[in-house]
C-alpha cells in the first residue's frame, strides 16, 4: 500500500508545507483580519486507464487567505465657479502643521 506522506517522492508534504507557510505569513500580517479563517485544500485526482492497471494521479493544493484590509480616507467633492468637478483628500497632518496652511490636497 502507498503511504500518502511518500506520494510523489514526498512532494505532497512539500506542497502542504509551502501552503502552510503562506497561511502563517497571512496570519501574522497586520494588514489582514485576524479573525478570518484561512484554509488549505488538498486535492488528489485519480484517472485510471481502460484496463484499470495504471492510474494518473494529480496532487493539487489551494489556499484561501484572509484578504488585505482596506484603507479609508476622507474626500471632499465639489464644483468650482466654472463648474469643474474637484475631489480633494483631507489630510490630517496638513491641518496641524504650521508650515502648510492648506487643509486639503487636490487629487483631481
Amino acid at each position: 500500500m502507498i503511504n500518502i506522506m511518500n506520494l510523489a517522492d514526498g512532494n505532497i508534504v512539500d506542497k502542504l508545507n509551502r501552503e502552510l507557510q503562506k497561511v502563517a505569513q497571512n496570519i501574522v500580517d497586520k494588514n489582514t483580519d485576524p479573525k478570518k479563517e484561512r484554509k488549505i485544500t488538498l486535492t488528489l485526482s485519480f484517472k485510471p486507464n481502460d484496463n484499470r492497471d495504471f492510474v494518473i494521479t494529480k496532487i493539487q493544493t489551494k489556499t484561501s487567505l484572509a484578504p488585505e484590509l482596506g484603507e479609508e480616507t476622507q474626500i471632499i467633492i465639489g464644483k468650482d465657479s466654472e463648474g469643474e468637478l474637484h475631489l480633494n483628500e483631507v489630510r490630517q497632518q496638513s491641518i496641524f502643521t504650521s508650515a502648510d496652511k492648506s487643509k486639503v490636497v487636490n487629487i483631481k
